[in-house]
C-alpha cells in the first residue's frame, strides 16, 4: 500500500505493513488499525478504502472516511460503508 500524505490539512495516515506471505482469513487478509497523525493547523482529509484487487469498488464495494481537524479537535465521519471498517483507529498528535 502506499502512504499518502496531506500537509495543508496537517493529517499523515499510516497503515500496517502486509505480509503478502502470510495466510488470509476468508478470502482477504486480517484487517490492519489505520494509524493518523495529526499535526498543528486545520484541514480535511479523505481517506478511501477497498480490497485493491479487482473492480469491485466500480459496484460500490468500497469505504469512505472524512477525517476533518479544526479548533475544536479532530473529527470523522464514516461517508460511505460499502467494504470494511478498520478494526481501530489510533491517533498521534504530533508537534502539540
Amino acid at each position: 500500500m502506499t502512504e499518502e500524505k496531506n500537509e495543508a490539512a496537517g493529517l499523515e495516515p499510516e497503515w500496517d505493513e502486509f505480509d503478502l506471505d502470510e495466510p488470509l482469513v476468508g478470502d482477504e487478509l486480517a484487517d490492519p488499525a489505520l494509524i493518523l497523525r495529526c499535526y498543528p493547523g486545520e484541514g480535511v482529509w479523505e481517506h478511501y478504502r477497498d480490497n485493491g484487487r479487482d473492480y469491485a469498488y466500480q459496484d460500490g464495494a468500497y469505504t469512505l472516511y472524512r477525517f476533518t481537524q479544526d479548533a475544536a479537535g479532530l473529527h470523522q465521519e464514516l461517508v460511505r460503508n460499502g467494504y470494511r471498517t478498520y478494526p481501530e483507529i489510533h491517533v498521534e498528535r504530533v508537534g502539540e
